[in-house]
């Protein structure tokens, strides 16, 4: 028998798969800031979130010419108060200060003088308020949402407007509406008689303009009176409801509504 003839293979050698290493993102580096002795540590993104301020311009690519100097590798050193920075360091992590109003360490002067080196888009008079200023704000949005809850009485009883006749010293006058709901109207009112007033004459345009904001269906018009027979100022508000609301949008989305459906 002749030999058997071996067939030659042909080995190919695949060639090794190149690694492809990833571009590190600069934006998450983690830095140091050393503000005054005081060491800070965040990332780089955190600043670059506000690229408006003074530390998110300077971290930005292409600017580091105006990099504060560095001490060791990613530490950079500002000469600044060490202390105030918590605050600032605070608003690019928050997007706000909370600046506590006992036993401060820093005058609201000096944060005051930290913000504007820095560049950030908040002021003094932005951040939180004493406890005291706290109530009154609380008293003032209590207020609001009363005339909010006379509105949602309106619709719930189908009225379709009603007058609030607020005058010295502390009355309320309530037209326009059933007898039933005056009762009931005055009852949300009456825990601001004493300084309804006080608010309506400083702030009425800005109340009428967040209820018709919050409140579209409302329609809303204050009008000031000097009322000279007994010496005292009148604040009248109408308050009206929107009549596509009561006219058609109420039944459509009710039960009423396919049975509106069939009989059309």
């Amino acid at each position: 028998m002749p030999p058997k003839t071996l067939k030659s293979k042909t080995i190919v050698k695949e060639k090794p798969q190149e690694v492809v290493e990833p571009v590190p993102d600069k934006n998450n580096d983690r830095i140091v800031l050393n503000v005054g002795g005081k060491k800070y540590e965040t990332f780089r993104k955190t600043l670059l979130q506000y690229p408006d301020t003074l530390l998110g311009t300077i971290f930005q690519d292409g600017n580091k010419d105006q990099l504060p100097p560095v001490t060791n590798g990613n530490e950079y050193f500002l000469d600044r108060d060490g202390y105030a920075f918590r605050y600032i360091i605070q608003f690019y992590r928050l997007g706000k200060i909370l600046f506590p109003t006992e036993e401060n360490r820093i005058s609201r002067e000096a944060l005051q003088a930290e913000i504007d080196y820095f560049m950030l888009p908040v002021g003094i008079d932005d951040l939180a308020l004493s406890k005291a200023g706290k109530k009154a704000i609380s008293k003032v949005d209590e207020f609001i949402h009363a005339l909010e809850r006379i509105f949602y009485e309106l619709v719930e009883h189908f009225e379709g407007s009603v007058k609030l006749v607020f005058s010295e010293p502390d009355e309320l006058e309530i037209e326009g509406v059933q007898k039933h709901l005056v009762a009931k109207l005055k009852d949300i009112l009456n825990p601001f008689q004493s300084y309804a007033m006080f608010i309506l004459a400083r702030c009425g345009k800005e109340v009428g303009v967040y209820l018709r904001e919050n409140v579209p269906e409302l329609s809303w018009q204050m009008e000031f009176k000097q009322d000279k027979t007994q010496s005292k100022q009148v604040y009248e508000i109408h308050m009206d409801v929107q009549r596509n609301l009561l006219d058609g949008a109420i039944f459509k989305h009710s039960l009423l509504g396919k049975a509106t459906a069939v009989a059309q």
